[in-house]
């Protein structure tokens, strides 16, 4: 079980997708016979909760932006105000916060919702808290 965490968690860092060896993972994940299940999936849970709340409080620092914060999901919605920020649109917002700050979200209108982008925090909580400094600088700096 150690072994297989340890590859699922490398994968993650890598690919913000389900790897095949996470999917050949999953019916041993999901089997109640499996040892310490209840212990990995309490654990698992506790750390997306807590770059949830992470992932809350760098964005409440964000002028423009706005959480709608995620109930069991690993990843959250934000709403891009475009009368506070210079943008005219959540996919102009993304294409220069990738350009200028190498931070990468997924834009609303790719959903087909304007103004709105999604933000995954499946990443290592260090990595997180360097992207949510890039946001909050990027916004300051887009202020109308």
């Amino acid at each position: 079980m150690t072994n297989v965490k340890v590859g699922a968690t490398r994968l993650a860092h890598l690919y913000h997708g389900t790897s095949s060896l996470v999917q050949a993972a999953i019916p041993t994940l999901l089997d109640p016979q499996t040892p310490d299940l209840i212990i990995w999936r309490e654990t698992f849970r506790r750390s997306l909760e807590r770059r949830s709340q992470l992932l809350s409080r760098g964005l409440a620092r964000c002028p423009g932006l706005t959480l709608i914060p995620a109930q069991g999901a690993m990843h959250a919605i934000i709403e891009i105000d475009v009368g506070i920020l210079a943008f005219e649109h959540d996919l102009e917002f993304a294409m220069r916060l990738a350009e200028e700050e190498n931070v990468f979200i997924v834009p609303g209108m790719s959903m087909g919702v304007p103004n709105v982008a999604r933000l995954s925090f499946c990443t290592p909580e260090t990595i997180l808290v360097t992207a949510l400094c890039r946001i909050e600088c990027f916004c300051r700096r887009h202020l109308k």
